[in-house]
């Protein structure tokens, strides 16, 4: 009888591994509770990030942030504030894009110092909330912001209006608020690390109990991040999310830093099967726009007469190698190409950028001002 059990759950666990793979792993402890932000990076945090897809390392700095100590005398300095794809989930922190600009610039002879103030699960209002401290501290010429097509607005919302709905942090694990309590017994956290099966049972479980506390999620159009004409929650959503970039904008320019709002895309933007697939559960398809959240950016970018990135065309038709396939963050070759593709914009930028002269430890920045 054991042994039966036994060979059907194995059979069970082989089965969902082969139709419905998992984000199996579990998630690093490097998250403190914050009273305005509702959560921040550990400082001097380190530990593993794991799942099915990946398996990396993290180091949080002194100073809340991924990556070794940040050097404050660069003569050329940039700042990026983003979410977990500027953080680099699921990659080296020598692969995410912020570390990827600093090596292209050393290797054009303009050697810079890129500061990775990436945080996941953050939104453009709590990057709002972190930049002014950052812009006294680090001064940089060029502030980089990394808006996520797709989760951004959903983040702006919950953490501006619906903080029922958004995350809180847990002995040191950031989850949503209203997920049922877990358990870090060993052979449990072994399970969630290891098995496609136990993960699906937890994420069932966790929407029945989700979906009793809360009730149904619209599933409106017009509440999807790419409505063509938002309402509701979205629309709140737009209207934060905008307030924020002003803000944002306002406070580079007042400390002397130019604004790059860089436009991080989302799968279904990329692969036409995915987009085919999200259209399919609406009645309407014509009520979403597949680019409507690149136009509505760029387009308050103009109005803040700041510059405004997308690479998108990079990235077109290549889901399957610049996303991750079940956790959908940026492959390192995503972040390679989303550096490769807006760099020469920030290379303009820092030769015509004014400079202090400082210590750059021998680096030659003759060829910088060519």
């Amino acid at each position: 009888m054991l042994a039966a059990a036994g060979l059907a759950l194995v059979a069970a666990e082989l089965a969902v591994r082969a139709v419905s793979p998992q984000a199996v792993g579990r998630a690093p402890a490097m998250y403190a509770a914050d009273s305005v932000l509702i959560h921040r990076l550990q400082p001097m945090f380190q530990g593993p990030l794991r799942s099915g897809e990946y398996a990396t390392s993290v180091t949080i700095n002194d100073r809340g942030f991924r990556g070794g100590p940040w050097r404050l005398d660069m003569s050329r300095r940039v700042l990026v504030l983003g979410d977990s794809f500027t953080f680099g989930y699921g990659v080296e922190e020598s692969e995410a894009y912020p570390a990827v600009l600093e090596r292209l610039s050393a290797h054009e002879g303009c050697p810079t110092a890129v500061y990775n103030a990436g945080v996941p699960g953050y939104g453009t209002l709590q990057e709002r909330g972190i930049a002014p401290g950052l812009l006294a501290m680090v001064r940089p010429q060029i502030v980089v912001l990394g808006f996520t097509v797709g989760s951004d607005l959903s983040d702006n919302l919950e953490q501006g209006v619906r903080p029922e709905a958004g995350y809180e942090v847990r002995d040191g694990f950031l989850v949503q608020k209203g997920t049922p309590g877990g358990t870090s017994l060993p052979l449990k956290a072994w399970m969630q690390e290891r098995s496609h099966l136990y993960v699906l049972l937890q994420r069932a479980r966790i929407r029945l109990a989700m979906r009793g506390a809360r009730g149904v999620r619209s599933t409106r159009p017009c509440e999807h991040f790419l409505a063509v004409a938002p309402c509701g929650d979205m629309a709140v959503a737009w209207d934060l999310t905008a307030t924020a970039l002003r803000d944002i904008g306002d406070l580079c320019h007042d400390s002397g830093a130019q604004l790059i709002v860089l436009l991080i895309p989302h799968p279904v933007q990329v692969d036409s099967a995915l987009w085919r697939s999200e259209l399919a559960a609406f009645e309407d398809p014509q009520a979403l726009g597949r680019f409507v959240v690149q136009e509505r950016i760029m387009a308050l970018c103009d109005e803040l007469g700041v510059s405004c990135m997308d690479p998108l065309p990079a990235f077109r038709g290549r889901a399957s190698t610049l996303f991750f396939r079940l956790d959908r963050h940026l492959t390192a070759d995503g972040h390679a190409v989303l550096a490769n593709t807006f760099f020469p914009s920030i290379l303009t930028l820092l030769r015509a950028s004014p400079h202090e002269s400082v210590d750059t430890a021998g680096l030659s920045d003759a060829n910088c001002m060519q």
